[in-house]
């Protein structure tokens, strides 16, 4: 519950950072990697493992489900869905990704 509360805490401004990297011409994966600061405590962590996981070739959208599905958060899954969802449409990842940030705040 403690660790839930965590990364509920912090997501928002991950997602601020991670938008940013967005925005300034990172993929996504990158992005999300170039976002990991250690004030961000558990979420970091779990992030590293989500970049490594992608990183020795498993799908970034996979990850994110497996990373979202260990917690039960409904604004962890929520936003992941919602990312995850921006990703297989193509559309402007870093808007939304601001949006979704700006939404749990």
């Amino acid at each position: 519950f403690r660790r839930k509360i965590s990364i509920e805490d912090v997501l928002p401004d991950f997602l601020f950072l991670t938008a940013t990297n967005i925005r300034s011409g990172m993929t996504i994966d990158r992005a999300l990697w170039f976002a990991v600061r250690p004030r961000f405590g558990v979420l970091a962590r779990e992030i590293e493992i989500v970049a490594k996981e992608v990183m020795s070739g498993s799908e970034l959208i996979d990850s994110l489900e497996g990373f979202a599905k260990k917690y039960e958060s409904d604004t962890l899954k929520r936003s992941v869905n919602l990312l995850t969802e921006g990703i297989r449409s193509g559309g402007k990842i870093g808007e939304l990704v601001t949006k979704i940030a700006s939404n749990i705040q």
